[in-house]
């Protein structure tokens, strides 16, 4: 596996682009079997070797009162995914999704829009609330662009032994797959 980053920062913009690239020293036909034959659609042997690539953009507005706005837009995409490649929402970096970590929806591609304010007390707690809203597409069902969206509340603050304490909420607003929609997570 190799992995290339590069990241631009000017007049409170940040541009960052990676791409990672992977191939397996063993993928042979896996799944269950039939009659003793292994009976797996979804195997490809051209999924040996893939690649994940990503780009994303944020702009930070700071406003008095320690307050900050920020606004971030990212685009995933990728070669050869298979199930344990494909990019899935998850609590923290450029998939993230707020009340749908852990819901299993994986994709090959993604566009994701993220929208977040927050404001500390005193400089030492912080108070996070966000809006975020991805199209994602997952190429081998023929389904097409699924589009989610959640909003999430979080807090951190220092505690006893120079720790930091963080409490999260997130909530699916909306979601092309209705058993998903309303989900929550602390």
């Amino acid at each position: 596996a190799g992995r290339l980053e590069a990241e631009f920062n000017g007049r409170g913009y940040t541009v960052s682009g990676n791409g990672s690239w992977s191939s397996r020293s063993e993928w042979a036909l896996w799944g269950p079997t039939v009659g003793g034959v292994i009976d797996n659609p979804e195997f490809d042997p051209d999924q040996e070797s893939f690649s994940q690539w990503g780009v994303t953009a944020f702009k930070e507005w700071y406003l008095p009162r320690f307050q900050k706005l920020r606004g971030e837009v990212n685009w995933l995409d990728g070669r050869n995914l298979d199930r344990f490649s494909q990019y899935q929402f998850s609590f923290f970096g450029d998939t993230r999704l707020n009340g749908f970590a852990g819901s299993g929806v994986r994709f090959d591609t993604a566009a994701l829009a993220h929208l977040g304010y927050s404001f500390n007390l005193f400089g030492a707690v912080r108070f996070d609330a966000s809006l975020e809203g991805p199209d994602v597409e997952r190429r081998d069902t023929g389904i097409g662009s699924q589009h989610f969206s959640g909003v999430g509340l979080s807090a951190n603050f220092p505690f006893k032994w120079k720790t930091v304490w963080s409490l999260g909420y997130g909530r699916g607003l909306q979601s092309d797959i209705p058993e998903l929609e309303g989900d929550q997570e602390f």
